[in-house]
């Protein structure tokens, strides 16, 4: 298969259904986990990128991590979701959204307990906990009183994705400001660290492109597989 044709069926949907469909279970395993890694090596090569971008600024660093970082590390989920739903699969697309917060709440920081204790810094906690929490208990609200406005099966409408998208908005300037409030605090309690070299501006935007290229055309051909191996 050339390049060409590569390009081709990651374009035409039609083709990468007909690719995926014609392939036995174990090369659709293999596929899927070829997949995750190119996901994750490319939003890895993105936010790096976007990191270095950012302190060429002279941006703190506390004020990456709340914002640039914290929204870089969700883009795997969000690229699978949105393909998902883009390519006709709804309930993958929410599974995986749902299902990324409980991996999040119960793999990642069951495993860190568990290797060793987690010291809790109540700033972090009073302020981004409480914003997970309402949010999450928002969409279960919204997703249970969906039926009562809808006139066929219960869905939520555009309009619950344009109100999650402005709750977002407002988050991140809410983090830029709890960042730069608490930028004496974190400077207290984690000590300075060493500076760090950053990259030429040039690499920084090879490096946001290609991630970026990485990521949508591993999530575009992850969906399609995962759904026929499902």
């Amino acid at each position: 298969m050339s390049l060409n044709d590569v390009v081709g069926m990651l374009w035409n949907e039609q083709l990468l259904q007909n690719f995926v469909q014609g392939l036995p279970a174990l090369p659709l395993l293999v596929l899927i986990a070829v997949c995750i890694f190119v996901l994750s090596r490319g939003a890895d090569w993105m936010i790096d990128g976007v990191i270095h971008l950012a302190r060429r600024t002279g941006m703190p660093r506390i004020v990456i991590a709340a914002t640039l970082v914290s929204l870089g590390t969700t883009t795997p989920e969000a690229f699978v979701s949105v393909m998902a739903a883009w390519m006709g699969n709804p309930g993958l697309a929410l599974g995986n959204g749902v299902g990324s917060i409980i991996a999040d709440t119960g793999l990642i920081f069951g495993l860190m307990c568990a290797i060793r204790p987690i010291p809790i810094n109540r700033y972090i906690l009073d302020r981004t906990g409480w914003v997970q929490v309402g949010v999450a208990t928002l969409l279960v609200v919204l997703a249970a009183v969906s039926p009562v406005w809808a006139d066929g099966p219960a869905v939520l409408d555009r309009w619950v994705g344009v109100l999650f998208l402005l709750l977002l908005v407002c988050y991140m300037w809410a983090s830029y400001r709890w960042a730069r409030q608490g930028a004496e605090v974190f400077a207290a309690t984690d000590g300075q660290d060493a500076p760090e070299e950053c990259v030429g501006l040039a690499m920084c935007w090879v490096m946001i492109t290609g991630g970026l290229f990485l990521v949508i055309a591993s999530a575009r051909v992850l969906v399609p597989s995962a759904a026929e191996i499902a």
